[in-house]
């Protein structure tokens, strides 16, 4: 069994040595010291899959303004709140959203918009003193 991984401009092979027949090692066939270079190198890769995420949602930020669109899983990070969410705010019409084909995005002005209409101001003693 083996594989290729693409990590930026380089290509690196994944190779599982195949058992011999007199092995009655694990049933994997990587040693330990593998394991944990195979390990190394997918956190390296997973790093630089993160840095290219942050480099492209800059990009983003930069062509679309302050008002780039998101999609519904990066609301709900935003939101702090469940992926669904999101979904049932557009679909109860409670947020503004932009369609792209069946693709939904929310622009980051509508949520905080949405923010800080229900945003909930702290009584004073002298509000609690006119309620009475």
């Amino acid at each position: 069994m083996s594989g290729r991984v693409r990590s930026g401009d380089k290509v690196v092979r994944l190779a599982m040595p195949r058992q011999q027949s007199g092995d009655t090692g694990r049933g994997g066939g990587l040693s330990e010291e593998e394991r944990q270079i195979l390990l190394a190198e997918l956190a390296e890769i997973t790093a630089e899959l993160d840095e290219l995420h942050t480099r492209t949602r800059q990009i983003t930020a930069r062509v679309h303004g302050a008002d780039a669109p998101i999609a519904a899983r990066e609301t709900a990070e935003y939101l702090n709140t469940s992926p669904r969410f999101p979904r049932r705010l557009v679909a109860e019409r409670r947020i503004r959203f932009v369609k792209l084909g069946r693709f939904v995005r929310i622009p980051e002005s509508s949520l905080r918009e949405f923010v800080s209409a229900g945003l909930v101001e702290p009584m004073t003693a002298s509000d609690v003193w006119r309620a009475v």
